[in-house]
């Protein structure tokens, strides 16, 4: 009995020195991937291991953890008991981190608090059945800036001329229009022609009258001479 109890530490030991490595700190890196050692074959019994991540300030982790298969057996456990995966979301918090296995599964991705992050894999309970373990992702969620334009003043400058208080204003003359030239009405171009007719019959009445004027005192020289006698045979 002696014998397989110092087995038993030997072997707790053994088993710590080997997975002592386990973990990792990613230090201002955009993206990451990480899983329990020997993941998706089932995990060894009495493991320590944790990964912290750091990014700048003002950034923050988006968590993913796409599968946890971790399992318990203790006695009396209430969640997920000594083999678990926890996690801190605020680095050097002191508030409980939030624990995670195959009992109480993540409801979703896990976001940081400010820009550091600790998780922690452990396995203590060595008569535990074990599990795959679990599979995790992260990528880092960067600050949004936002640029507020500055209005820009544009400033005029108006040159202003002074005139003098004694200065002659001179007053253009008005411009006289030319009169306009009106046309003549219906009614006077009526008259107008209607003189012209009478100007017109005037003058052949008076050319018929000299005419049968002519006549006449032919008539009388051939009848009755020059000078009003008995006509000459």
């Amino acid at each position: 009995m002696a014998k397989l109890l110092l087995f038993t530490v030997l072997l707790q030991g053994w088993i710590a020195v080997v997975y002592s490595s386990c973990g990792k700190n990613f230090e201002n890196v955009e993206t990451g991937q990480f899983n329990s050692p020997n993941y998706p074959i089932n995990y060894t019994m009495g493991l320590t291991c944790e990964w912290k991540i750091t990014v700048p300030a003002g950034s923050r982790i988006n968590l993913t953890l796409s599968e946890v298969d971790i399992l318990s057996q203790d006695s009396g456990d209430v969640g997920c008991g000594s083999n678990k995966l926890s996690v801190q979301t605020e680095a050097g918090s002191l508030n409980a981190p939030d624990d995670y296995c195959k009992q109480t599964q993540p409801t979703g991705d896990i976001l940081s608090v400010k820009n550091a992050m600790i998780i922690k894999f452990v396995t203590p309970k060595l008569d535990a059945t074990a599990g795959k373990g679990f599979n995790a992702s992260f990528v880092v969620i960067n600050p949004i800036t936002t640029t507020i334009a500055t209005p820009t003043t544009t400033s005029t400058t108006t040159n202003t001329t002074v005139v003098p208080t004694n200065s002659t204003t001179i007053t253009p003359a008005p411009v006289t229009q030319p009169p306009k030239k009106e046309g003549l009405s219906g009614g006077a171009i009526a008259a107008i022609v209607i003189v012209v007719i009478l100007i017109v019959l005037l003058v052949v009445d008076v050319i018929l009258y000299q005419k049968d004027m002519g006549v006449i005192y032919t008539c009388k020289r051939a009848c009755c001479g020059d000078y009003g006698g008995v006509p000459t045979s």
